[in-house]
């Protein structure tokens, strides 16, 4: 029997023709089409004509497929506390009437295209003045979805995805997320339980750890949710995080391939990753049956790793999945999700991940 919870997946709307949403699997119950941009001088939603098709296709699809499955409209996406799609959120969500145009328009947009709920990805707010403004921004969003409700048999839900930790300081600015506004006016967060390594890092490392008993101040998932926690917000209203992919790098010597060996950058092509050393993890399995990679699974942190001649991946398999979902179950969170479907090898962890969750 089903367990209640959220099993949720992003779904790239720029890799429809490879992925396209009839391909979205009925067991997931929360699927997010990614993404929607916001106009950086009205703060309107911008709807060009393919995406304007392809979320009729997508929430079409998903209420034939399983009608009780949630259909949110994320909006946003990363690019860093710099990007252009930060700064679009900041200076509209610094003003009460540019705030108001978009939320009408998310509204507007929600409703017209038939989304059950929708979702923010503000990656990130890059100081504390921001925070604030993300603040008043949930509250009235909440206030105005209400307000919706009226006139509709149900109220549009609302989401957003953050950081992995309930504060943030990578980049020597400390800030907290508004964790009351969080707790009063979002339905529930996804937790990005991913990227703690990546290619910025001159040595290896697990990027999606669970635990990491090397020192307090070492980041890892567990203890990013225990912030979230610590801060007030509901266990109920964490959704935790599953990456489909890993990271990759250049060995910097192949006899030198623990956590923590040396590089000399991340593993771009002829390597197995993408610029920054991205891998899929269908690419991964690949990879490593290609290669006859060494597969080594860190039991005591709960992540996998591989490594093939100068190249070395972390990343997560079907064993690790099954601990991380099992370890949400038993911290009572909301759930879990994944970025992005589409990147699974013949939904191995995805079957892994529900299973778990279910049992």
């Amino acid at each position: 029997m089903a367990s209640s919870g959220i099993k949720g997946g992003y779904w790239a709307s720029w890799a429809a023709q490879d992925f396209p949403a009839n391909r979205i699997p009925h067991y997931f119950t929360h699927n997010f089409y990614a993404f929607i941009q916001v106009h950086p001088t009205t703060f309107e939603l911008v709807t060009p004509d393919p995406d304007q098709a392809l979320m009729r296709t997508f929430t079409s699809t998903l209420r034939s497929n399983n009608s009780s499955q949630k259909a949110f409209l994320s909006i946003g996406g990363g690019g860093g506390g710099g990007s252009e799609i930060s700064d679009t959120f900041s200076r509209m969500a610094s003003d009460g009437a540019s705030r108001a145009k978009f939320i009408n328009s998310t509204i507007d947009v929600a409703r017209r295209y038939n989304f059950d709920g929708l979702d923010l990805d503000w990656e990130y707010p890059k100081n504390q003045d921001e925070m604030s403004r993300l603040s008043d921004l949930l509250r009235e969003w909440h206030v105005a979805l209400v307000r919706d409700s009226t006139s509709h048999p149900s109220r549009l839900l609302l989401s957003a995805a953050v950081y992995y930790r309930s504060d943030i300081s990578y980049d020597g600015t400390h800030r907290s997320y508004p964790s009351n506004d969080i707790k009063d006016y979002l339905d529930f967060i996804n937790v990005m339980s991913y990227d703690l390594y990546g290619s910025w890092a001159n040595v290896t490392g697990e990027h999606a750890l669970l635990f990491d008993r090397r020192a307090e101040w070492a980041p890892s998932i567990s203890r990013g949710i225990q912030s979230w926690i610590d801060s007030g917000v509901p266990r109920n209203k964490l959704v935790m995080g599953l990456p489909l992919y890993g990271h990759s790098w250049e060995l910097a010597d192949p006899n030198v391939h623990g956590v923590g060996a040396p590089t000399v950058g991340p593993g771009r092509r002829p390597g197995p990753g993408d610029d920054d050393g991205i891998v899929t993890y269908n690419r991964i399995v690949q990879f490593n049956r290609d290669n006859n990679a060494h597969v080594e699974f860190d039991d005591t942190n709960v992540a996998v790793y591989s490594y093939a001649g100068r190249y070395w991946i972390g990343y997560d398999d079907p064993r690790s999945i099954a601990r991380k979902v099992e370890y949400a179950k038993g911290q009572n969170l909301g759930g879990f999700f994944f970025w992005a479907l589409g990147n699974d090898y013949n939904w191995q962890l995805s079957q892994t991940a529900v299973h778990a969750w279910d049992e």
